[in-house]
């Protein structure tokens, strides 16, 4: 993704477990309640665009603040 590009990857994560383990960009993905140890400061891509909007508020729901960056 062009958007990435130069970007470090802190985390990754995905409600399927599926690709829980797996790596993407160097990061490995884990569970979405990762997210919850992140520095508040650190904006979340949200990678999937047919689902950005469940995701978001999925985020929310879970009482992060964090600035969301959709594709």
């Amino acid at each position: 993704l062009p958007v990435l590009s130069g970007k470090e990857i802190i985390a990754a994560v995905d409600s399927n477990p599926v690709f829980h383990g797996r790596n993407f960009r160097g990061a490995r993905i884990g569970i979405p309640s990762t997210l919850l140890g992140c520095d508040p400061k650190v904006p979340i891509l949200v990678a999937s665009y047919n689902s950005a909007i469940e995701v978001t508020s999925a985020i929310r729901k879970m009482g992060l603040t964090n600035r969301i960056v959709t594709l």
